[in-house]
């Protein structure tokens, strides 16, 4: 029998964040899970949530927020001097190289690692933000500039926004974890490149170039299209949502 390739799916969350946050952001997760391993398993997938803290005393006020239980650290102030510590170059970001490095020392993860956060993550100097990045088999995708509110934009579908976009970068970046190619169909999960929130917008599928014929033109709604937080299977889209433009 072939062996799998294992991944570890950590959920990197402020202690603080709304359930509904952290439950969309769980259900998007193990939605790209179930997209890759729809027909048969491509990937063995191991997801957790890491609990961090941007203050001291906040362990006692969050007693309800338990580390995961394949984390090797019991102490929440290592948890926020870790990320603390991982303070990036400007403002308000974090050093995503920082930020692997205390994922993989914190918790039990396989050789590729996808940690999903809402902190934002540092992008190079002629970028105002980045989305995700990658390196040594692990990948940072950050939530914090796919959320409408970073942009100070009201959007009544706040929540399915953000869900659909950090799926939808989750999955292009999973899908090279297991071997596929980038493309240029702008619909397409695994579409490059990947330059704004709105292009993630635009990915609610994956395209028949990839010959992945049980997952052909699977996909999911856009964010405008009312999502719940719960979960929600793939489905077809309709071929006349394919093509390019």
């Amino acid at each position: 029998m072939r062996n799998v390739l294992s991944i570890s799916q950590i959920l990197l969350i402020d202690s603080t964040a709304t359930p509904q946050i952290e439950k969309i952001l769980m259900t998007a997760l193990n939605e790209v899970q179930q997209f890759y391993n729809y027909d048969k398993p491509r990937a063995s997938f191991d997801t957790s949530v890491l609990y961090y803290f941007t203050s001291y005393g906040q362990e006692s006020e969050d007693v309800n927020h338990t580390i995961d239980k394949g984390s090797r650290v019991n102490d929440h102030r290592i948890i926020n001097k870790n990320v603390g510590d991982a303070r990036g170059l400007y403002a308000s970001t974090y050093d995503q190289q920082k930020l692997i490095k205390f994922v993989r020392e914190t918790t039990e993860t396989s050789d590729r690692l996808v940690i999903l956060t809402n902190l934002e993550i540092t992008p190079p100097s002629e970028w105002r933000y980045i989305l995700w990045d990658t390196f040594d088999n692990a990948s940072v995708v950050s939530t914090a500039p796919m959320d409408p509110e970073y942009w100070r934009l009201k959007d009544e579908f706040r929540f399915s926004t953000i869900k659909h976009r950090a799926r939808a970068a989750c999955l292009n970046v999973v899908g090279q974890d297991i071997g596929l190619e980038r493309c240029d169909n702008y619909r397409c999960f695994m579409r490059a490149p990947v330059e704004s929130t709105t292009d993630l917008d635009d990915m609610i599928l994956l395209g028949p170039e990839h010959k992945l014929r049980e997952l052909a033109n699977r996909g999911f709604p856009s964010p405008t299209e009312v999502q719940e937080s719960g979960d929600q299977w793939v489905r077809n889209i309709p071929t006349d949502r394919v093509s390019n433009p």
